[in-house]
């Protein structure tokens, strides 16, 4: 066998057969490690308080035309779009209108009068948002605002559908304020 070397990154490799002469090979050195920089920027802290005790993941097409101004789009068409659209709507309480006598401790019972329930936030999902279909008249120029138009319509469904399908009403069936 071949004595140990002092360098710690080469080693020789023992021949037991007569061959070539041992040849040094480089072992792996450590990789350095990344030290964080400590900085931070904090922008902004505040406190949410919210208990969201529904959510509604939906989808809605939306198939909107852009506006007949000119006889020419009259006669050779417009430029019209489907767009399929994904979004949430998210409701529940706000615990930070709670006051001190909401809540109520009498032995071994708890009682918590909960503020009204209210959507804190609906949108649509642009990750799962696209134009499905876009179709324009032969002479027609491209409506640039129309799509935009389409997700602002796809949000006011999308928050109209939610709440014509009850994510208030289930939330008024927990709400046993005044």
């Amino acid at each position: 066998t071949v004595p140990a070397t002092s360098t710690p990154w080469l080693t020789r490799t023992p021949v037991d057969t007569p061959g070539p002469s041992p040849t040094a090979t480089a072992t792996r050195t450590p990789t350095p490690t990344a030290t964080p920089t400590p900085m931070t920027d904090i922008r902004a802290v505040r406190e949410l308080g919210r208990l969201e005790t529904m959510q509604y993941v939906m989808q809605t097409v939306v198939d909107i035309e852009g506006t007949r101004d000119t006889l020419w789009e009259r006669i050779f068409g417009t430029d019209k779009l489907l767009l399929i659209a994904t979004g949430e709507a998210v409701a529940g309480f706000d615990l930070a209108q709670l006051v001190p006598g909401d809540l109520k401790v009498q032995g071994q019972s708890v009682t918590l009068i909960l503020p009204p329930p209210e959507v804190f936030e609906y949108y649509v999902d642009e990750d799962e948002t696209y134009v499905y279909q876009r179709a324009k008249g032969i002479f027609t120029p491209v409506d640039k605002e129309l799509e935009t138009r389409a997700r602002q319509l796809a949000v006011e469904r999308l928050r109209d559908w939610a709440l014509e399908h009850g994510i208030d009403f289930f939330l008024f069936c927990w709400y046993r304020g005044p």
